[in-house]
């Protein structure tokens, strides 16, 4: 994969430079974060990471356009998502006419918060585009390996903008190794949005054993999205079935 090409289809919302800036600032520190070998035989959950090199975020302020590039995966903000979608999805995953990954952004759901919710989705598709990977939580359970789901509602502004990103959790929040930030906020040196691996916020949400586990201050519209067909959550349950 090259990297992903985001867009906007929304007219009173271009993909602007500032946008931009702060997507590609973000997903960097994300790949930041994984970039390591963990192989101590003695974690349950050690394994080699293979993000070795930054991938492109092509981007273009004209709405509508869209990068041709095969090797590109897709990530497109629309007014609303296609008709038959509950209320309150936010991230729509399919393929577009060229068979690549499209993950469409429902502005109708994400309102201006959108950059936080194109972060979050370009954060998880890079770290597990396959929808694979597992951990190993302390109490035995096992955690679909998803590293924006758990923090949400940690937001933070990426340095030399004005734009809100969502946060993401590092290889020791997932116990994959004992040290290093838990989490992109800690990593800038801001204070971690949590405390301890495997924790996860009130505003947060994780599948662990297949099942959901919602924080008490998910809203609707979140419990909307992890249960939907159309979301990451739902395309995993698609891939256990």
């Amino acid at each position: 994969m090259r990297g992903f090409c985001i867009s906007s289809l929304v007219p009173s919302d271009p993909i602007t430079e500032e946008d931009a800036t702060a997507l590609d600032q973000s997903l960097k520190r994300l790949e930041a974060l994984w970039i390591l070998q963990n192989t101590d035989p003695q974690n349950p959950n050690a394994r080699m990471w293979e993000l070795r090199a930054n991938v492109d975020l092509v981007w273009s302020p004209v709405v509508g356009a869209v990068d041709g590039d095969p090797k590109l995966s897709v990530v497109q903000l629309v007014a609303t998502l296609p008709a038959g979608t509950p209320d309150g999805v936010i991230a729509y995953h399919t393929l577009d006419d060229a068979g690549r990954p499209l993950c469409l952004i429902s502005f109708a759901a994400a309102g201006s918060d959108w950059p936080s919710a194109m972060a979050h989705e370009l954060h998880e598709a890079r770290q597990d585009g396959p929808l694979s990977q597992t951990a190993r939580a302390p109490d035995g359970s096992l955690w679909d390996l998803e590293t924006d789901d758990s923090l949400e509602g940690s937001d933070y502004t990426e340095p030399g903008t004005t734009i809100m990103v969502s946060n993401a959790a590092g290889p020791r929040y997932f116990g994959l190794q004992s040290i290093g930030p838990l989490d992109i906020r800690e990593a800038m040196g801001l204070r971690s949005a949590v405390a301890v691996p495997f924790q996860q916020l009130p505003t947060g949400y994780h599948v662990a054993n297949g099942v959901e586990q919602f924080g008490d201050r998910v809203t609707a519209t979140q419990r909307a999205h992890v249960l939907s067909d159309y979301g990451r959550p739902g395309q995993r349950r698609k891939a256990r079935a």
